[in-house]
């Protein structure tokens, strides 16, 4: 039986249904699944869509696997899952957790990122957090530097 190599997984992870109790469970749950966990600071932030909504706690945590996409994505799943995550056809419904893979590298580089999130200030400050001198594939600034003007749209969070 052969091994497949490690990727490193980059995971956005938010809550806004008691996101004191879901986001520092999530991250136990990851870092006992996974390995070379690394947790950045959690930052609350106004939620995306329609008024009303509460904040959400967002964080990234960046992790090893050997897993496939999919089958990255399909625990991921499993953890919403058990978490009480319904979905629905409203993609900015308020929920216990989310858990989405926005960036996964391999020995031959970027394999999967997902750029549409490497805008926003939830994901770019947590993740510069953990991978400051990151530089994405359009080969810009570091995130470290994308996070900087971005800073001031969020606070930290501290569970309770």
């Amino acid at each position: 039986m052969t091994s497949r190599p490690l990727r490193r997984a980059v995971v956005a992870l938010g809550s806004n249904i008691e996101p004191e109790r879901w986001v520092p469970w999530a991250i136990a749950r990851l870092q006992a699944r996974f390995r070379d966990v690394l947790v950045s600071t959690a930052y609350r932030a106004a939620a995306v869509g329609p008024p009303g909504q509460p904040p959400f706690v967002n964080a990234v945590v960046v992790l090893a696997t050997d897993l496939p996409l999919p089958a990255l994505r399909a625990a991921l799943r499993h953890l919403e899952a058990l978490a009480g995550r319904t979905r629905s056809e409203d993609r900015f419904a308020p929920r216990t957790l989310d858990l989405d893979v926005i960036a996964l590298s391999g020995p031959r580089g970027d394999e999967h990122l997902d750029h549409a999130e490497t805008d926003v200030a939830h994901v770019v400050v947590p993740w510069a957090d953990v991978e400051p001198d990151r530089r994405l594939r359009d080969g810009g600034r570091t995130l470290a530097e994308r996070a900087a003007p971005l800073r001031d749209r969020l606070s930290a969070f501290t569970p309770s």
